[in-house]
C-alpha cells in the first residue's frame, strides 16, 4: 500500500473520530444548556413575583410562582432555586389569606428540596419565622446530602448564616492539578450593586483562607463568591459568580459556630441562635418631609398681577427670567417599598401682598382661581400649589445609606414671579404718581416715543393653574428614621399664563 494511501486513511480517521467526540460533546452540551436555560426563566419568574409581591399584586405573584413550580417539575429542577421559589410561594399565600396551613406546607416543600434555604430576611416576620421553623420540624430533607460540594475542583462550604459584627473567614480546599497563583473572595453587603475583593491566603499547599473584615458583615445579608487566577491573571475556576453569588444571612446576635472539620470542606455545621435579623430595608410605611427653599423661573411674557395696565394699555412683560422667591414645602406619603415612595406635596409661596380690590374689574385677568385670590383662595399671602408625586430611589436601597433619586409629579395652583415694571412719574393729569414717592427717578421714554422720568415698582405674574414636573435629589441618612433631603423639581406651568420654574429645597424627611 503506497505512504500516500496511508496518510490519506490516517487523516480519514482522525476525522472521524474528531467529528464522534464534537457529536458527543454537542449531545451533554445542550441538555446542561437546556437546563441552565429552564433555571433562568425559574429565576425570571421568582423576581416578577417579588416585585409583585411588593405591589401588593398577589394573586399575580402566586400565578408566576406556581408557573415556576410547574417548570420545575417538568424539566427535574430541584435544589435551590426550586426551594427559593416555595419560600416566596409561602410568604405570598400568607399575605394574601393569612392561611397559615397552605404556608406551612409551601415551606415543607422548600426545606425538602433545599435543607439549607432560609427565609428571606426582607420579608421576614415573626410569624412568618414561626411557621418556617414549624416546618423546618416537619419536613423530611433527602439524605446523603453532601455538606461540601464539589464545583471545578474545590471543595467548600456554603455559608448560610454568619454572626454580625464578627470577621467572617472563608476557607477552600483545592485539587492539586489546578494551577493556582492566587485565589480571591469578592463580597457584598445587602443593598450594594459593586462587589469587594480580599485576597486569600494559603494555609496550605492545597488549602486557601479569607477573611472578610467584622466591619463590612454589619447588614442583613452578605453576598460572596469566589475566584482562582492562574499566573497570566486567568480566571481557571470558582465558586459562585458575579450573577449568581452565595447569599449568606447575617443576624445581629446568638451563636454561630463553624466547626473546620478535618480540613477536607473548609468549614462544617453552623448552629443558629434563631434571633430577629437586623435588616436595612425600609418597614415604615409613612413619610414627611418638610422643607423649604427658593426657585428661578423663565417667563416667555405675560401680565402683570396688580398692574395689568399702564393708563389706557395693556401692560405686558418682556421674556426672560424671574425669581420665584421663598416658599415651604410640605410632602407627606406612602412608603411603597425600599424603592418607590408616592406622595402628595403642599408648596406655599411667599411674596409681599397685594391690593387687588384697586384692580378696576375690567382690568382682572385669570381664570379658575381668579388673579386676585391668593393661595386658591386661602387667604395667604403668596401662592400655594397641591400636586401628587412619585420618587423612584435607584442604586443603593439601604435607607441608612447615602441615596439618590428622580421624580415625577403633577397638580394644580400659581406660582408667583416676582418682576419689576417702569411706572411714570407723572400722572396723565400731570399729578405726581404717589407710586413713585420716596424712588429713585430714571429718563427714559414712553410707548408714543416721549422724553418721561419713572421709577421701577415690583410687581408679579402668576402662572399656572395647572403644572406638571419632574426632578430628583439625595437623602443622607441623620438616623434610624431622619434624613436630610436636598430636592430640585422642575415644573412647566400652563392653562392660565406659562412659565418654566425650577425649585431647589433643604429639609428633613422623617419616616414611621
Amino acid at each position: 500500500m503506497s505512504a500516500l494511501h496511508l496518510n490519506t486513511l490516517r487523516v480519514a480517521a482522525r476525522l472521524i473520530i474528531l467529528a464522534s467526540v464534537g457529536f458527543g460533546a454537542l449531545t451533554i452540551a445542550t441538555p446542561v444548556q437546556h437546563v441552565y436555560a429552564q433555571e433562568a426563566k425559574m429565576k425570571s419568574l421568582l423576581e416578577g413575583a417579588m416585585e409583585d409581591y411588593d405591589l401588593v399584586m398577589l394573586d399575580e405573584a402566586e400565578e408566576k410562582l406556581e408557573e415556576a413550580v410547574a417548570l420545575a417539575a417538568s424539566k427535574g429542577i430541584s435544589g435551590e432555586p426550586l426551594a427559593k421559589v416555595f419560600v416566596m410561594l409561602g410568604i405570598v399565600r400568607f399575605a394574601r389569606d393569612r392561611d397559615e396551613a397552605s404556608t406551612e406546607q409551601a415551606f415543607i416543600a422548600a426545606i425538602e428540596a433545599y435543607p439549607k434555604i432560609v427565609l428571606n430576611p426582607v420579608y421576614e416576620t415573626p410569624e412568618l419565622a414561626a411557621i418556617f421553623e414549624g416546618a423546618r420540624k416537619k419536613a423530611k430533607p433527602p439524605e446523603n446530602v453532601s455538606d461540601v460540594p464539589d464545583v471545578d475542583g474545590f471543595q467548600h462550604t456554603k455559608l448560610i448564616s454568619a454572626q454580625g459584627k464578627q470577621p467572617l473567614t472563608i476557607d477552600v480546599q483545592v485539587s492539586e492539578n489546578i494551577p493556582v497563583f492566587r485565589m480571591f473572595v469578592h463580597h457584598r453587603r445587602f443593598g450594594e450593586e459593586s462587589f469587594q475583593s480580599t485576597e486569600m491566603s494559603p494555609t496550605s499547599a492545597t488549602a486557601f483562607a479569607g477573611t472578610i473584615p467584622q466591619d463590612l458583615v454589619t447588614t442583613s445579608q452578605l453576598d460572596y463568591y469566589i475566584e482562582a487566577l492562574d499566573r497570566a491573571g486567568n480566571v481557571i475556576a470558582g465558586v459562585g459568580s458575579k450573577d449568581e453569588p452565595i447569599e449568606v444571612l447575617v443576624r445581629g446576635g446568638g451563636d454561630v459556630t463553624t466547626d473546620k472539620g478535618d480540613g477536607g470542606g473548609g468549614g462544617g455545621d453552623i448552629d443558629i441562635d434563631p434571633v430577629e435579623p437586623e435588616t436595612p430595608t425600609e418597614k415604615d410605611y409613612v413619610y414627611l418631609m418638610l422643607a423649604g427653599g427658593s426657585g428661578l423661573g423663565f417667563l416667555p411674557g405675560g401680565t402683570p398681577t396688580a398692574r395689568p395696565v399702564s393708563g389706557t394699555e395693556p401692560r405686558s412683560v418682556n421674556p426672560g427670567v424671574a425669581a420665584t422667591i421663598g416658599h415651604a414645602m410640605v410632602d407627606l406619603g406612602w412608603v411603597i417599598n425600599s424603592s418607590m415612595r408616592l406622595g402628595l406635596y403642599a408648596r406655599w409661596q411667599f411674596s409681599p401682598p397685594q391690593d387687588f380690590s384697586l384692580v378696576p374689574e375690567e382690568q382682572k385677568t385669570g381664570s379658575f382661581p381668579s388673579t386676585r385670590e391668593e393661595c386658591l383662595g386661602l387667604g395667604l399671602s403668596g401662592d400655594c400649589l397641591l400636586g401628587l408625586k412619585y420618587r423612584y430611589f435607584f442604586s443603593n436601597k439601604d435607607p441608612k445609606a447615602t441615596r439618590f433619586y428622580s421624580s415625577v409629579g403633577f397638580g394644580v395652583g400659581r406660582v408667583r414671579h416676582w418682576v419689576q415694571l417702569k411706572e411714570n412719574a407723572l400722572l396723565s393729569n400731570g399729578q405726581d404718581n404717589q407710586e413713585c414717592a420716596g424712588k429713585t427717578l430714571a429718563n427714559g421714554q414712553d410707548s408714543a416715543g416721549n422724553n418721561v422720568q419713572y421709577c421701577l415698582v415690583r410687581d408679579t405674574v402668576r402662572t399656572g393653574w395647572g403644572h406638571f414636573g419632574l426632578g430628583g435629589g439625595v437623602t443622607v441618612p441623620l438616623g434610624s428614621v431622619v434624613e436630610i433631603v436636598a430636592d430640585t423639581y422642575l415644573m412647566f406651568l400652563t392653562l392660565d399664563q406659562t412659565s418654566i420654574n425650577l425649585d431647589a429645597n433643604v429639609g428633613l424627611n422623617f419616616r414611621f
